[in-house]
């Protein structure tokens, strides 16, 4: 190959590098710290379902917009939901067996935290 080609074709790739590397502006760190978040725990509504003993079945939760959510009642009788799609004030309904014997109860809760249903 010709040497003036070879000549023009470095030419012509390193001026566009350098001037990358000018406008970089030497590519230092950020002197600007990085901020941090905490997150957001999520709201819950949490505990548990008992006639005299646990009652072992379906808790479901209905907010103030009309969503719904549900989870399933521990052999301890507990029971936790995230609630982040409905709004308080809160239905809360529990379906279950303790002993032999079925149980519907009812409950309602104001704000999110620890809500037991009793009869």
């Amino acid at each position: 190959m010709n040497s003036g080609f070879l000549n023009l074709l470095s030419s012509l790739v390193a001026v566009p590098l350098v001037t990358a590397l000018l406008a970089c502006g030497g590519g230092g760190s950020s002197s600007s710290p990085t901020p941090t978040t905490t997150p957001t725990p999520t709201p819950t509504v949490s505990g548990t379902v008992a006639a005299g003993a646990p009652i072992t079945g379906i808790v479901f939760v209905k907010g103030a917009n009309g969503a719904t959510t549900n989870a399933i009642i521990d052999a301890a009788g507990h029971f936790s939901l995230d609630v982040s799609a409905l709004t308080p004030n809160y239905l809360i309904y529990a379906e279950g067996l303790s002993g032999n014997k079925l149980w519907r109860i009812y409950s309602v809760a104001t704000s999110t935290g620890t809500i037991n249903v009793t009869p």
